[in-house]
């Protein structure tokens, strides 16, 4: 939805009542009229600003007096769809429907509803939910909170590239015939998103968006790995060896033809490589050739024009232009070797672990709970592990989550820790182990840490841990805490080895 035009049309109802007001109505009239602003911005658009309509009526009124009635019972079924979404049980839409027949739904439950749906992996409706509630404009430091999450949504969960807005659709909201306000929204906000979106980025490089948007980490490694692979390993790499032949003057016949097949027959070097990166331009979102404007493709594309000239046979002098045609493409390989696995290394550090604690008590069930005592560190110095700092926020918020969801039935004090500390193992590898301790001996078990039910936090968490080689442990804790769960993830190798070299 469009918040700009909503807004106007639903302020246009409320600026008549108190016009009509001002002119000497009647308060029954006053009360009339309010109510009939309200209701017709409910019926048609059924979003937050409504809500803010229907709060905003006088009580004392007969007409207000119902609807804050209304709005306080459709507030539980709300409450009651939430809470069996978050427990996996049946029933939500049903609850859902009821709420919806009594009126508008709280715009705070939506960032509830965008936090559960992006834990369940449900990317394109929390996309929706995170912007349903940022478009009624919360308070900053909730706002700021909300933005955060929904960049550190995964991109490589959705099969439409990051800049696509998804239809609007509200699934709170009832759906008449004809919705004109809502119709020229739904057409314009993408357009206008995506246009801010290319001027803000115009001729930016990889390297820069990457730091702007972590979200795009998972999606652009893929890319750069097809890229990699399909293209600079088996259709580039090969050259080499044939081109040194030429150039010492020894190439064999076969050797010739191959070089033949592969730079002369086919898909022109230049088309593959632009079909390759182009897989990722249109995976960002964005509108120039990156092979253009950034210096970290550039020298790819100045290569392929070399390669791309050649006319047969090649001689020994055209063997060695190739050959460093070649080597160039060769060292742009190197480098992005280098970017991918930059992409997926995560730093540990304090701030990291106190990133995920806000988060999660930020949530509606956890931040009810009140706790007596958390606390965050130490953590060693130099800390990484090669893991998406994305998937690394989701095991570490739903381990957190299970604590605080624990300790909210055991007696005060009602304590959280979490730390890091650093295993080495016979082998010479070394395990990052997150350590989150609570004072509840109930809770989270061995056994429960190996579901796989996707709709559950822990299911997500084995989920993540199979992909990165970890492993989760529940074990006995001391000084006031009951039970440790221990997430052990493989030290970065690159991180060992730049210490080995210092």
């Amino acid at each position: 939805m469009w918040p700009g035009r909503t807004w106007i049309g639903a302020s246009a109802g409320l600026m008549g009542w108190l016009v009509l007001g001002a002119c000497g109505g009647s308060s029954a009239a006053r009360d009339e009229q309010a109510w009939r602003s309200a209701e017709k911005a409910y019926r048609e658009n059924g979003d937050g600003s409504a809500y803010r309509l229907w709060a905003a009526l006088d009580p004392r009124g007969p007409k207000g007096h119902e609807a804050h009635r209304r709005l306080a019972a459709a507030d539980e079924h709300y409450r009651r769809a939430i809470d069996l979404f978050r427990a996996g049980q049946p029933g939500v839409r049903e609850a859902m429907q009821e709420g919806l027949a009594l009126g508008p739904i709280d715009p705070a439950h939506y960032l509830t509803l965008a936090r559960l749906c992006a834990e369940r992996g449900i990317t394109f409706r929390a996309v929706d939910f995170y912007r349903k509630y940022l478009s009624q404009e919360p308070a900053p430091a909730a706002a700021s909170a909300a933005r955060q999450e929904l960049a550190d949504l995964s991109a490589g969960k959705d099969p439409f590239p990051p800049l696509f807005a998804e239809g609007n659709r509200s699934s709170e909201s009832p759906r008449p015939a004809t919705r004109p306000t809502w119709a020229l929204g739904l057409l314009a906000l993408p357009l206008a998103f995506a246009l801010y979106q290319r001027v803000r980025n115009r001729r930016r490089g990889l390297r820069r968006l990457l730091a702007d948007r972590p979200e795009w980490h998972p999606t652009v490694a893929y890319h750069l790995g097809c890229l990699r692979h399909e293209f600079l390993k088996h259709r580039v790499g090969p050259l080499g060896e044939p081109l040194r032949a030429i150039a010492r003057g020894k190439a064999s016949a076969d050797e010739n033809q191959f070089l033949r097949d592969r730079l002369a027959q086919g898909a022109p070097l230049r088309l593959a490589w632009r079909a390759q990166l182009h897989a990722l331009e249109r995976s960002l979102g964005i509108a120039w050739k990156l092979d253009s404007v950034d210096p970290f493709f550039r020298p790819a594309l100045a290569a392929l024009r070399s390669l791309g000239r050649q006319r047969w046979p090649i001689r020994q002098a055209d063997a060695k232009r190739l050959l460093t045609a070649h080597a160039a493409l060769m060292a742009v390989d190197r480098r992005l070797s280098d970017l991918v696995a930059g992409l997926v290394r995560c730093s540990v550090d304090e701030d990291l672990l106190r990133e995920v604690v806000e988060s999660t008590r930020s949530e509606w069930v956890s931040g009810k709970v009140a706790l007596d005592e958390i606390h965050i560190g130490p953590v060693p110095p130099d800390v990484e592990v090669d893991v998406f700092r994305t998937d690394l926020r989701i095991v570490l918020k739903n381990v957190v989550r299970n604590a605080i969801q624990a300790v909210a039935s055991a007696p005060a004090p009602r304590r959280l820790a979490l730390d890091v500390h650093v295993e080495p193992e016979p082998t010479g590898e070394e395990f990052v182990v997150f350590r989150i301790r609570d004072s509840s001996p109930g809770g989270l078990d061995a056994g429960e840490g190996k579901g796989n039910d996707m709709e559950h936090g822990l299911g997500i968490v084995n989920t993540a841990l199979r992909r990165y080689d970890g492993s989760l442990q529940v074990v006995p804790a001391s000084d006031g805490y009951a039970k440790a769960v221990l997430v052990r993830f493989f030290h970065s190798q690159r991180s060992l080895a730049k210490e080995d070299a210092a």
